[in-house]
């Protein structure tokens, strides 16, 4: 049996996002790429238990509530929320992207899918909430 999938309720989650993030500057536990996925996944009616009562205010602090979260990655914090990972080109409005990270601490920087052509996440040089389209997608998540 198929899923009912809502490409309006897809659409509205990602313009909520971008409400919130656009053209704002990255800042750990306020506005960053995992404070987008669960902002995305909350807006299609998935609860984030992983990040309750988790605040982190730097890099440092992040890379250390996911260790405290027994999580190797950021990629295995995704697994741990219980989303199923999917073909990246099967991706749709309002899933979860895992795009390669510029730094060597992430295994991925996580983006919400936007169009079939495009991604928003926090890019460019001061990772700014904008839109993309990603040259490589490691992987993805769909939030259902």
């Amino acid at each position: 049996m198929s899923q009912h999938i809502d490409l309006n309720a897809r659409t509205r989650a990602v313009k909520a996002c971008k409400q919130k993030f656009e053209n704002q500057c990255l800042d750990w536990g306020r506005a960053d790429c995992v404070k987008l996925a669960a902002l995305a996944m909350r807006k299609q009616g998935i609860t984030v238990p992983l990040l309750r009562g988790v605040r982190y205010s730097s890099e440092a602090t992040a890379l250390k509530r996911l260790q405290d979260m027994n999580c190797a990655s950021l990629g295995a914090a995704m697994d741990a929320t219980g989303l199923v990972r999917i073909a990246p080109a099967r991706a749709l409005p309002g899933d979860i992207l895992g795009l390669p990270s510029l730094s060597p601490d992430w295994d991925v920087a996580l983006a919400i899918v936007e169009t079939n052509r495009a991604a928003f996440g926090f890019f460019g040089p001061d990772h700014r909430g904008q839109s993309i389209r990603p040259l490589e997608i490691v992987c993805a998540w769909r939030v259902a």
